[in-house]
């Protein structure tokens, strides 16, 4: 993990928020990393799964949700991965194809958390730091044909992670209007999805979703993990690319005024 530097932030229609130091992975969480939940009994564990499953504004149970999370071959496990397993050689790339609540599961199970969207911003280097993203655009993966190694390129943010530019779009501890966010942008993406906003049904396991975590020196405080609303939302399209959700742009217009 690397240290990230606290303090003042603010971000378009995000409220202005004070943030203490904290520790963000220096990589994406990797198909090994996440083999060795599974190899744990992570599907079958109970108290990694810590947060409410719902869908259309009901909770369902446990069990029901469970059915949801398997492979290729009905296995449990990424979307992306067969008989239990990712795909041989590629330990070393980002684990993909995981819903929102794999990702909190998985979490929970290394002693983390996933990012807010301000801590994910703040270690981008994206907000009231300066921003100059034209190198980390011009090495970063977008566009491209396929997830790479983690680390791989040079796509080093200020604070020293890699790949919060591309590669896997990372999803985000917080909620906006029944979805969780997902930032950075992914190999399926144009480079412009670096600064904006995805956000999709928690459940949702296409190529190109990843995640990465966090560790934080102090408590965080209510307001960093509320629900949000945000000035730029995208919906992906069956492949997994970018669509803007004309529907929520209008009403996140109307929302900032």
């Amino acid at each position: 993990m690397v240290h990230v530097a606290g303090g003042p932030f603010s971000l378009r229609s995000l409220p202005a928020v004070e943030l203490d130091d904290f520790w963000i992975d220096k990589f994406e969480v990797t198909n090994a990393q996440f083999k060795a939940f599974v190899d744990a009994g992570g599907y079958s564990r109970r108290e990694y799964w810590k947060q409410p499953f719902t869908r259309d504004g009901s909770e369902i149970p446990w069990e029901t949700a469970m059915v949801r999370f398997r492979d290729t071959t009905g296995r449990p496990g990424p979307a992306t991965w067969e008989l239990g397993a990712f795909p041989e050689g590629r330990g070393n790339y980002p684990v993909e194809g995981v819903s929102w609540y794999e990702a909190a599961a998985y979490a929970e199970f290394a002693g983390k958390n996933l990012p807010t969207v301000y801590h994910w911003y703040r270690a981008a280097g994206i907000g009231a730091m300066t921003e100059n993203f034209s190198d980390i655009l011009r090495v970063a993966n977008f566009g491209g044909k396929g997830a790479e190694p983690v680390g791989r390129r040079s796509a080093l943010s200020p604070f020293g992670s890699y790949d919060m530019a591309g590669n896997v779009k990372e999803w985000c501890f917080n909620e906006t209007v029944g979805r969780r966010f997902l930032l950075g942008g992914a190999w399926t993406d144009a480079n412009y999805m670096f600064r904006e906003a995805d956000a999709q049904d928690a459940f949702v396991r296409l190529p190109g979703f990843g995640f990465r975590c966090a560790r934080y020196v102090k408590p965080v405080a209510s307001a960093l993990t509320a629900s949000r609303r945000y000035s730029r939302y995208l919906s992906a399209q069956p492949d997994g690319r970018p669509r803007l959700d004309a529907a929520k742009v209008k009403a996140a217009e109307k929302f900032d005024g």
